[in-house]
């Protein structure tokens, strides 16, 4: 049985659960992704909640353009970005990275 999400904010709550678990309650789609780039990037799980959270704020706020990302590596980071604009169809997801011939 999952608890009430009312109890998340209960200062001990995060700390015995873990940031994962928290997170599946909390925000399940978010979590999915989570899981599904873990194999994909060097960037820490927290750092890509931030990510996705920060993108949706500039959504949020209707900031125009499109959205950038350098240094792309193996698209784990892209992937949070392209989950955080799904539902924006008139907006697209630039990727740059810098690959060298031996």
């Amino acid at each position: 049985m999952v608890p009430s999400l009312k109890y998340g904010l209960h200062p001990l709550l995060p700390a015995r659960l873990g940031f994962r678990r928290l997170l599946e309650w909390t925000d399940p789609d978010l979590a999915a992704v989570l899981e599904t780039t873990d194999a994909f990037t060097l960037v820490p799980a927290r750092s890509r909640v931030t990510l996705a959270r920060a993108a949706q704020e500039v959504l949020d706020r209707e900031v125009p353009g499109d959205f950038v990302e350098f240094g792309v590596h193996r698209g784990g980071t892209a992937a949070v970005l392209a989950f955080a604009l799904r539902t924006e169809p008139d907006r697209t997801l630039h990727l740059f990275d810098r690959w060298v011939r031996s």
